[in-house]
């Protein structure tokens, strides 16, 4: 467990310096958001459960991107629209609606650049780990909610596969309270991550040198 809470808090402070974003609709260059949404909003009606309107909220998350990435230098200025458009409607579907998914491309933008059928196998993973019964018949402790909040609050654990190390079906205790920390300390960047990490280390090397 206490490997999961390294890495969780690692990929953390890697990503502290996608700080949130205020709202606000800006269309990209090339592909709109509106446009590359077409097809998908007819599908699923022009909104998303708990939503403002599909094509709305992917203007906003999509202007949230470009203004942090669409300039030169930049990582990720050259994701296409349309992925950036699937993605959202992934994490829209299966978190809650367009205004969770909004929430979480404010904190950290780039997870609109992670592949969208990656997003339910692992969240299939955070359930069996959280909110389904155990093989012995132990009722979960979280439900559904519980793994959707938690994902809100650290949207990082989305780019993480459903099985292997440091797989989403893996997760426990520590995953659910680096949620908390990782919330607690976006505003303040890297640098208290980054103490946290070290305290978190700290055992960990006494173990290897066996003290």
């Amino acid at each position: 467990m206490q490997t999961v809470l390294f890495f969780l808090l690692a990929s953390a402070a890697v990503g502290a310096g996608f700080t949130a974003l205020p709202l606000g609709r800006t269309q990209g260059r090339g592909l709109s958001a509106s446009t590359a949404v077409g097809s998908r909003r007819m599908r699923c009606g022009g909104t998303h459960r708990g939503g403002v309107g599909l094509a709305a909220a992917v203007d906003d998350a999509v202007g949230l991107f470009k203004a942090k990435f669409d300039k030169p230098g930049t990582p990720f200025g050259d994701v296409p629209a349309v992925k950036l458009v699937e993605t959202f409607s992934a994490i829209a579907a299966l978190y809650g609606g367009d205004e969770n998914a909004l929430k979480m491309v404010q904190a950290v933008p780039n997870i609109l650049t992670y592949d969208a059928p990656n997003l339910a196998p692992a969240k299939a993973g955070f359930m069996r780990a959280f909110a389904e019964p155990t093989e012995g018949g132990t009722p979960p402790k979280y439900t559904e909610q519980d793994v959707i909040d938690m994902v809100i609050r650290n949207p990082l654990l989305l780019g993480l596969r459903d099985s292997g190390f440091g797989g989403t079906e893996n997760s426990g205790e520590d995953t659910m309270a680096a949620s908390y920390v990782i919330a607690a300390t976006r505003d303040q960047g890297g640098l208290l991550l980054g103490g946290l990490i070290f305290l978190l280390t700290v055992p960990v090397l006494k173990a290897a040198a066996g003290m």
